[in-house]
């Protein structure tokens, strides 16, 4: 059993007529490990704590949606795997505290979303129809002391994902992810 308190605060501001939202958030994070993942010579891993900034600015126009973001997280008791068999191929693992560690990045997003955005306020919109979203994201991670031979689920380096959808009349949802 694991318990702590965790303050988070976040702020919104919509420019009133310019469909234009600025966000930004301070948020402390636990991560705790996986079930069954667990020690190194019987040491116990311990829960990971993150202190994360964000800040984003979104923009609609019309039936489309920008939106560009960027976070910093400083880490602490971070969580690491380690081959036990070095190689390009997926090998048996330990996990471990890995000291401090940073992870900044960034994303830029389009989202095109005809049944859910209107650019009339006021007025309903079918809520039936297609969707579709690109994410491009980059991520640099990197431990305080170094340690180059650690992976941290935080390191993603540069992603791009894409995908379609469609949003039924009974608010069943269909999607592809690329």
């Amino acid at each position: 059993t694991y318990s702590k308190v965790t303050p988070r605060v976040n702020a919104l501001y919509s420019f009133p007529g310019k469909n234009l939202v600025v966000r930004a958030s301070f948020g402390q994070i636990v991560g705790l490990p996986g079930t069954g993942q667990g020690a190194i010579a019987l040491t116990p891993v311990k829960p990971q704590t993150t202190d994360q900034m964000d800040f984003s600015v979104e923009k609609q126009l019309n039936i489309n949606l920008f939106k560009a973001s960027i976070y910093d997280k400083k880490i602490s008791d971070t969580i690491a795997y380690s081959q036990f068999v070095t190689g390009p191929q997926q090998t048996a693992f330990s996990t471990m505290n890995a000291g401090r560690s940073t992870s900044r990045g960034w994303e830029l997003s389009w989202e095109y979303n005809p049944h859910e955005f209107n650019p009339t306020p006021g007025q309903l919109r079918d809520p039936q129809g297609m969707n579709a979203f690109v994410l491009v994201a980059g991520n640099k991670s990197r431990f305080e002391n170094g340690n180059t031979s650690l992976v941290t689920p935080q390191d993603q380096g540069t992603t791009i994902t894409a995908g379609v959808g469609y949003k039924f009349a009974n608010n069943f949802n269909s999607s592809l992810s690329l």
